[in-house]
């Protein structure tokens, strides 16, 4: 826990306050008015690919363009002049909002499956495809900006685990007492996506952890996206200061969560952006956010 705290005590002393204070209130600014009028409901409400994927990518641009050019005004930096620096303000926030739209066919699996497990197929196999298609675009771009290896984060090298595992048992009373409310028991357990499944098996717990698996891997391509990607690509352009954009994207990607969510997630989204700017790997931050999300999970289903 000494090195997490000493990361955070030198981004203390060293970030500009006025940047934050200005990004901070922006997001706040979009939260609130995201839960006021309710527009993740319009968001998600599309059934199109296009619509949605327009959606998304035109909020998600808005705020990571918006916050570098708020880091650049207020820095009184001048903009960067390589172009792959604005291609990446567009590609990043285009690619997380394909993941989002992106859905095979819905009959995909019926050609070969009867229900219930064409279903389960679909649900249990979409986040993995997902993942696999921001994963091969973040290695291509890495690969076109030419910053070598490792790519985004995935550093083998030797990191103390201990701190993230005592970072993640601090979560728990946090967890325990919002799995208290009824926010969190509407939204969770996302297992109860899969309860179908029960009585058309024997074994229904083991189809219940395979769907765990899957929704767990979720969290390596958030991971590997905002803080190996979205972070990492950016300091090339702003420094430490790429921290607090990534920080307000990943937040809005958590536009219809419980509103305690997802002003947490905005915190915990600088947290690992500061974690990762020293440590350069994404494996301690995908140790407290998969912990975070299996307790919630484990939370939802118990409480």
């Amino acid at each position: 826990m000494k090195e997490i705290f000493r990361y955070l005590q030198h981004y203390a002393r060293q970030a500009d306050k006025k940047l934050i204070a200005a990004i901070s209130f922006f997001v706040a600014l979009l939260i609130f008015l995201n839960y006021y009028f309710r527009l993740h409901v319009r968001l998600y409400s599309p059934v199109s690919f296009g619509a949605r994927f327009s959606g998304f990518f035109l909020l998600f641009v808005f705020i990571f363009g918006f916050s570098y050019l708020l880091v650049f005004s207020i820095r009184r930096r001048p903009f960067p002049s390589a172009p792959f620096f604005y291609a990446l303000i567009a590609l990043a926030p285009a690619l997380f909002a394909l993941k989002i739209a992106f859905s095979p066919p819905v009959d995909f699996f019926g050609k070969w499956f009867a229900y219930p497990w064409d279903r389960y197929l679909q649900l249990a196999t979409l986040l993995p495809l997902k993942g696999a298609l921001v994963f091969g675009m973040v290695c291509l771009l890495w690969y076109i900006g030419g910053y070598g290896r490792p790519v985004a984060g995935l550093s083998v090298k030797r990191l103390p685990l201990q701190p993230y595992f005592i970072l993640l048992a601090a979560m728990i009373p946090l967890i325990a007492a919002a799995g208290m409310t009824q926010d969190f028991q509407e939204a969770y357990p996302k297992l109860r996506q899969a309860d179908f499944i029960s009585g058309h098996t024997a074994h229904p717990w083991l189809f219940r952890i395979i769907y765990e698996l899957s929704y767990g891997l979720d969290f390596f391509t958030i991971e590997f996206f905002f803080r190996g990607f979205a972070t990492l690509a950016f300091i090339r352009y702003a420094g430490k200061d790429a921290i607090l954009p990534m920080a307000a994207f990943y937040c809005a990607i958590h536009f219809g969560k419980p509103l305690a969510e997802c002003i947490s997630s905005y915190f915990g989204g600088l947290l690992l952006g500061i974690i990762i700017y020293h440590t350069q790997s994404i494996w301690g931050g995908l140790i407290v956010h998969l912990g975070i999300a299996w307790l919630m999970e484990a939370a939802g289903y118990w409480l």
